[in-house]
């Protein structure tokens, strides 16, 4: 085997060992109880530690896992590919017919079937936020790229893959020209993200998938990242805190903001493949319920919120931790329930609710 196929086999199972993990962390932002509670903000300003803690896990570090999958789906996508040419676009978008567009509908047609649900129920169970939303037509269909008065679609956490199709598919030249400017563009393109700073809709997911494109057609070699895991951990870590104890209002946050999911973009890298390199073999089981899981809690999270919420008194800090790391383990805990039984007992379903996800892969963890 060559070096270049072995760092390549390396990246490779390091991006199987993060499929996973990423998506524990997008579980844990949409578990981020701070703005119900009127503490928004990732705790600044205020004295209570529970708000620090799910500040710091939700509001800050969590935040480097979504641009972390632009990162590594823009990867995938070029890391073959020496020259791009209409042929070889139109096999790769076919691909995403599959492994994006299907499912997209798909889970966003559960949660038009949700939204009607909560719509119909109105205020009498706490969903007066529907009840001012007109059914027709238009806006049916327009739920499928927004629901009106918001900017995700029904299942609201599949904006990362609306905006991810549109970057992987109709996107794909215009990012494959700027990799061909090499490190100037990346440079330009770095900078005017710290300076603007990050939470753009749609440019976000641009910028990171390019990140990936720009690693793979200029042969980056990030197999040796995992040398220094334990120096990014601890960068990571300290410009995490500097974020969360920042004031959030002056020019200069926003390029710290962009620099600490940067920062932990790396460092979970760095993990994966210090854990790959030493053996460390992802559980498949795990890594391809991890589209499932993704897709399936984003119809119930809000619910499960309200509900803890509304039944747990929350006037200690033990308490409010205790709610947060319910919330948490109940979103995660029905996924994979829902997950084990599907993959189970509807198995073909199971695969085109995931894109292709789940083939030949065990019923069971192991």
């Amino acid at each position: 085997m060559t070096k270049v196929s072995s760092r390549h086999d390396i990246v490779g199972r390091a991006i199987s060992a993060l499929r996973f993990p990423l998506i524990i962390g997008v579980v844990l932002i949409h578990c981020n109880l701070l703005p119900s509670l009127g503490a928004d903000g990732a705790g600044r300003g205020f004295d209570v530690w529970s708000y620090k803690v799910i500040g710091l896990l939700s509001g800050v570090m969590a935040r480097s896992c979504v641009p972390l999958f632009f990162i590594l789906a823009g990867y995938l996508y070029f890391r073959s590919i020496n020259k791009l040419t209409p042929n070889l676009w139109w096999r790769k978008t076919r691909r995403r017919l599959v492994s994006l567009v299907v499912p997209y509908l798909l889970w966003n047609l559960i949660g038009l079937c949700a939204f009607l649900f909560k719509r119909y129920l109105g205020d009498s169970a706490g969903f007066g936020q529907y009840t001012d939303i007109s059914v027709s037509p238009f806006t049916i269909l327009s739920g499928f790229w927004a629901v009106p008065h918001t900017s995700y679609p029904y299942d609201f956490v599949l904006w990362f893959v609306r905006d991810l199709i549109v970057v992987a598919v109709f996107l794909v030249p215009v990012v494959w020209y700027m990799t061909l400017g090499k490190i100037w563009v990346f440079i330009i393109s770095s900078v005017m993200m710290m300076v603007w700073g990050s939470g753009m809709m749609y440019i976000d997911g641009w910028y990171y998938f390019y990140a990936g494109a720009f690693i793979a057609v200029t042969r980056l070699d990030v197999s040796r990242l995992g040398r220094y895991m334990w120096l990014l951990t601890c960068i990571w870590i300290l410009l995490s805190f500097l974020v969360l104890f920042s004031s959030g209002t002056e020019w200069w946050d926003r390029g710290l903001g962009f620099l600490c999911q940067c920062s932990g973009i790396v460092a979970m890298t760095s993990l994966a493949l210090y854990y790959v390199d030493r053996g460390g073999k992802p559980n498949v089981w795990l890594e391809n319920s991890a589209f499932f899981i993704y897709a399936c809690h984003g119809l119930y999270s809000s619910v499960v919120m309200r509900f803890l919420l509304g039944h747990i008194d929350l006037s200690s800090n033990l308490r409010i931790i205790s709610v947060y790391f319910a919330d948490f383990i109940i979103l995660l805990g029905i996924s994979l329930l829902f997950y084990a039984v599907c993959h189970k007992y509807l198995p073909s379903m199971t695969t085109v609710l995931t894109g292709g996800r789940t083939k030949n892969i065990p019923d069971t963890p192991h």
